[in-house]
């Protein structure tokens, strides 16, 4: 019977759920079970609203820029944009410019 082990102890159960987002398919691989997870890299900013009288009550999205512009109680957030780039954490500044002018 399969078995997951853990610092805990060994479990068995009937079906497992693997929750690693994109290092899920690393963990499986060598059970033989192909995952079509990949990481991908979403980019927002989020700051507080200046002047709540000119603020969006509601999302807005900028078709041209494809960003959504979202209200979050005293701040806003803009978002839209994502990445296919494996593990790698550094942040491109093109992606960061184009939410910040949104």
């Amino acid at each position: 019977m399969a078995a997951v082990r853990t610092d805990a102890g060994r479990f068995t159960a009937e079906r497992y759920v693997v929750a690693l987002g994109g290092h899920s398919p690393a963990l499986v691989r060598p059970l033989g079970i192909g995952l079509p997870v990949y990481p991908l890299k979403g980019f927002s900013i989020t700051v507080p609203i200046a002047e709540a009288g000119g603020a969006p009550e509601s999302t807005v999205m900028d078709e041209t820029l494809k960003v959504a512009v979202t209200r979050l109680g005293d701040r806003i957030r803009a978002g839209g944009t994502a990445q296919l780039s494996g593990f790698d954490l550094r942040l491109d500044a093109r992606w960061r410019d184009t939410l910040s002018t949104s």
